[in-house]
């Protein structure tokens, strides 16, 4: 679900995105997680986890749930762009991935992020099923 546009920079240019919130929860979904591929910046999504993760710290079994639980929802929600294909074709929030790395953080419950995506939540608590 496309957030509203805003506003951001990256390595000093501005960009206009819409962070795209996963219509999924993970666990209780009491925290929300930003979730970043290094090949998408700016973009981002964002997501609703299980309040039992620590997001400040950096284990195998958080990175083994991301990448086989989360990651692999995103590809199945908005498709997999593949990297032979012109790049010109990508349109987020197709995921797209060579290998370069993400990076993950917990939203700041003053942010705009959070705000939309709690309202969100609100409004459509029945599309998120554990």
């Amino acid at each position: 679900m496309k957030l509203k546009a805003r506003e951001t920079s990256f390595w000093g240019k501005k960009y206009i995105i819409n962070p795209e919130l996963i219509e999924k929860k993970y666990g209780n979904g009491s925290q929300l997680m930003r979730l970043t591929f290094y090949d998408m910046r700016p973009n981002y999504y964002l997501v609703w986890i299980d309040s039992k993760y620590d997001l400040g710290e950096n284990t195998g079994n958080f990175h083994n749930f991301v990448e086989e639980e989360i990651i692999c929802d995103i590809e199945s929600f908005y498709g997999y762009y593949e990297t032979e294909s012109d790049i010109d074709d990508f349109e987020f929030p197709q995921l797209i991935d060579t290998g370069s790395g993400y990076r993950f953080g917990k939203v700041d419950k003053k942010g705009p992020d959070y705000k939309e995506c709690f309202e969100l939540m609100k409004g459509i608590n029945e599309k998120f099923k554990t």
